[in-house]
Formats: C-alpha cells, structure tokens, sequence
C-alpha cells in the first residue's frame, strides 16, 4: 500500500499526493488503458491498480473502459485493478473512520468526514459498469472471478448486483460460484434478497460451493 503519513491540525491522517503529481502519474497509464492494442490496455489496468487509493480518480476510467473492452483478458486485469483500488480506498476510509471517534475537535471530524466520505464514494464508482458486464458479456472464468471479487471488495456499496450475483452463484465453474457467493457475503445484510439462491445452493453441488453458500449465509444474516 502506497501510504504517506501527515500531521494536519494535530491528527495523523493518510496524505494525498498534490492533484498535479497525481496527474503526471495517472496520464500515461491512462493512455494504455485506452488504448488500441490489448497489451497496452492491460498494462494501463496493472499500472492503476498498483498504484491503488492514489488512483481511486481513474475509476471512471476504468468504469468505461471494463464496458468497453474486446477481449476476456483486458476486462480481468481491468477488474482486478478496480479491485486492488477500492480495497485500499475501503482500506484507508476504515482507518480514518477510527480517527474520527477520537477527534479532538469539530475542524478534525469536519476534515476527516470529507475524506472518508470522498474515498467511499469512489469505492462506488465502478459498481454499475461491473454489473452490468457481469450480466451481459463476461463469459469466461477469470473474468467472472474478478468481477466478483471488485463487486465483494465493494462490500454493501454493491447492492445493486446482488440478482447478478444470485444467479451467478448458479451456474459456471465452481470457482467462479465461490467468488459470487463470496462477493454476497462481502456485500453482507444488503444482500438479504440472495437468501433463497445461496439457501439452495448450500444444499447441492459440490462441497467447496455448498461451503462458499453457507459461510455468505451467515455473514448476510449476521445481526
């Protein structure tokens, strides 16, 4: 994880780098992504996600080039870089989100609230272009797992692909049902309507999906 300590108004918080040196790193990555030969648009992608939160601004960029790639393979490396990213924004909103019970004053919750708030709303970004490549064109096992993956790692954010990922959970490879039904216990109680889909699952297939079900089952059922 890319992480910079600074000291602001007495309160350590996670530092962002300047929007000009964000830029001057961000752009030539993004001229990969949209590019027009695959291995550039799957470089682009590997670039953005290593660089995790500090490139939570490309989402968008992601967001629409995951809808608009060719190939199986660009949209998994274009959704395992939503993934590593959200991850580390969902990351670093946590650890500010334990600041702000300790804050010693209003200017600090006000600071804090702002950044908390901006790192979930990009964590949100990517969810309608994963979902709905989840419905429509990801056929191929890699792609689907990694798209479970960016849709679990966004946790209760992702309700909107909860169908998707119920009927997800039916058919496939079994490693791809894994990931779905993962993904529904990441995205928790939002997922209630999941229920009746994971129910019969966990009681058919084979042992490490019937597993799968039942671990989802208890974290969307957890009080």
């Amino acid at each position: 994880m890319r992480q910079a300590l600074l000291s602001v108004i007495g309160l350590t918080v996670l530092a962002t780098p300047p929007l000009w040196a964000q830029s001057k790193e961000l752009a030539p990555l993004l001229k990969k992504l949209n590019g027009s030969f695959s291995a550039d648009v799957k470089a682009g992608a590997a670039g953005l996600g290593a660089l995790g939160a500090e490139a939570r601004s490309a989402l968008p960029n992601l967001a629409t080039a995951l809808k608009k790639a060719s190939f199986d393979t660009e949209r998994t490396a274009i959704a395992r870089a939503i993934e590593r990213i959200v991850r580390e924004c969902r990351a670093r909103a946590a650890t500010l989100q334990g600041q702000l019970k300790t804050a010693r004053s209003e200017v600090e919750r006000v600071a804090l609230q702002k950044q908390i708030d901006e790192l979930n709303a990009a964590s949100s970004v990517a969810i309608p272009a994963l979902t709905e490549v989840l419905k429509t064109r990801a056929r191929f096992r890699e792609e689907r797992i990694a798209i479970c993956k960016a849709l679990g790692t966004s946790g209760p954010a992702a309700r909107d692909a909860v169908p998707a990922l119920s009927s997800a959970i039916k058919t496939g490879f079994d490693e791809e049902r894994i990931a779905a039904c993962q993904a529904l216990g990441e995205i928790g109680p939002a997922a209630a309507a999941a229920i009746p889909a994971l129910t019969e699952v966990s009681k058919t297939g084979f042992t490490s999906v019937r597993a799968a079900a039942n671990a989802a089952l208890v974290k969307i059922q957890k009080k």
